[in-house]
């Protein structure tokens, strides 16, 4: 923040450092989360809350989410199982994740420019065995028993898990699912980190394992999304797995069709009309914000949704995606309620909106313009008055001198949500980016921000909106 003060007159620095500091800052506070963590599971406030899951899907899930991250350094990530592909496995999978996220962001950080981090799955009796791989710095022998103590930080200047946190966290999360952690390693010769948690294992028997997984899922149930085969929807992503993983979670509703890089999306998208399209940023070629750009250029796509799904999060990032008329983000890791709820969200929208407009063509406004700056007046007025729970769609259409019915039909028209339905989409996105920047300590007090005081309320909408519940963000 020094630095963006002393480059005041310089608008990009200035962008650059407060960036920086945001980074910086989120990382004390994922560090002061973990040390949470571990407090309440010496506390025994973290119970063990075992679901069945497809070990391969997954933990491919986990690994490529990551595949932007190592990009960066130009690092080839190697999934490597010759287990049957409907195996299941009964675990805690949110301890799961957090174990592997820590051994997968930790060997990005340390395996050299131009190297490979190896992935390996096994099953071996009764237990599931999870190896992780880089070709790195390496750990000396006389420091690998000492590095999953908690705050322990290597002689070698080397920082090993962030804070010391991240492999303590790793050990005592692996041990509470009665596993074992282990690590092998040669002083700069790279460092491999297995676990091995015992687990209940047996073979899905249905055609397609996500099938069953997701018809289970009473999560999906209670969001009433359902099949439409009508709706075409692109995937752009250039990592085989993760593309796969995608159309094999989106296809049992819609009709998909897979792209592995921009320019042979634009193709497919001048060829066909798509109900929504999700894509990946840092692809070969033509990257995501290319491709919009491009894609914008096309009349039949003016309104169509657009998602980017990655793990580039950056808020310059963002904004630029926001700024080409993107709907949503959605990042990696994520889970398939969160992803098929989002889509669901944006199809519902759209189609209410196309639906409204064939009713009532006679009230549409063409001024295109003059709408997008009613919408911002709104816009800004409601988050203005966030906290205001009584907040009235009287008063937005005092605010911007316009009756109420003239206000939802451009509302309807612009967005296919009636004003009430746009107060709670602008309080519950606005929830969601609270809880993820952790602004507040707590959840309550993220409710009262946005101006959803009631627990039971804001949780239904919320993961009726995001397929997840507030806690789980």
């Amino acid at each position: 923040l020094a630095l963006a003060k002393e480059k005041i007159d310089h608008k990009n620095e200035v962008i650059k450092n407060i960036d920086l500091a945001k980074v910086n800052s989120q990382t004390i506070i994922d560090n002061a989360n973990e040390i949470m963590e571990l407090l309440k599971l010496n506390k025994g406030k973290l119970p063990i809350k075992k679901k069945d899951i497809n070990i391969v899907d997954f933990t491919k899930r986990i690994l490529f989410s990551f595949e932007s991250l190592a990009e960066i350094k130009n690092l080839k990530l190697n999934y490597q199982s010759n287990i049957n592909e409907n195996i299941i496995v009964s675990t805690d999978d949110r301890r799961l994740e957090k174990i592997l996220n820590n051994l997968i962001s930790n060997a990005i950080k340390f395996s050299h420019t131009n190297s490979k981090i190896e992935f390996k799955v096994e099953i071996i009796n009764n237990s599931f065995k999870i190896c992780v791989t880089d070709f790195g710095v390496g750990i000396d022998k006389n420091e690998q028993d000492k590095i999953f103590k908690r705050f322990y930080q290597t002689t070698k200047g080397v920082n090993v898990g962030g804070m010391g946190i991240g492999l303590s966290l790793v050990k005592e999360f692996t041990e509470a699912l009665n596993g074992k952690v282990n690590v092998t390693s040669n002083d700069k010769n790279g460092t491999t980190f297995c676990i091995e948690i015992p687990s209940k294992i047996k073979i899905n028997e249905q055609e397609s394992v996500v099938i069953s997984d997701l018809e289970n899922s009473e999560q999906l149930k209670k969001l009433q999304i359902t099949v439409d085969k009508d709706i075409s929807i692109l995937i752009v992503e250039d990592n085989p797995q993760m593309n796969e993983y995608l159309r094999s979670v989106l296809s049992l509703y819609y009709d998909c069709t897979v792209a592995f890089d921009g320019s042979e999306a634009l193709l497919k998208a001048q060829n066909k009309k798509y109900q929504l399209i999700i894509s990946d940023i840092m692809m070969p070629n033509l990257d995501g914000f290319a491709f919009k750009e491009k894609l914008n250029q096309l009349p039949n796509y003016v309104n169509v949704p657009f998602i980017f799904l990655t793990a580039k999060a950056q808020s310059i990032d963002k904004i630029k995606g926001y700024n080409l008329g993107i709907d949503d983000y959605i990042l990696k890791p994520f889970e398939k309620e969160e992803l098929l709820c989002r889509i669901n969200n944006l199809i519902k929208n759209k189609q209410e909106r196309e639906n409204w407009i064939k009713s009532n063509i006679e009230l549409v406004n063409k001024d295109a313009s003059v709408n997008e700056e009613l919408l911002e007046k709104v816009k800004n007025y409601i988050l203005n008055n966030l906290s205001n729970e009584n907040l009235k769609v009287e008063d937005l259409a005092n605010e911007v001198a316009y009756s109420q019915r003239q206000l939802s039909r451009i509302l309807k028209s612009a967005t296919g949500l009636s004003p009430i339905k746009y107060i709670a989409e602008i309080r519950l996105q606005k929830a969601f980016l609270y809880l993820s920047n952790k602004k507040y300590a707590t959840i309550t007090e993220v409710r009262n921000a946005v101006g959803i005081p009631s627990a039971s309320h804001f949780n239904k909408k919320f993961f009726e909106r995001f397929g997840k519940k507030p806690g789980e963000v």
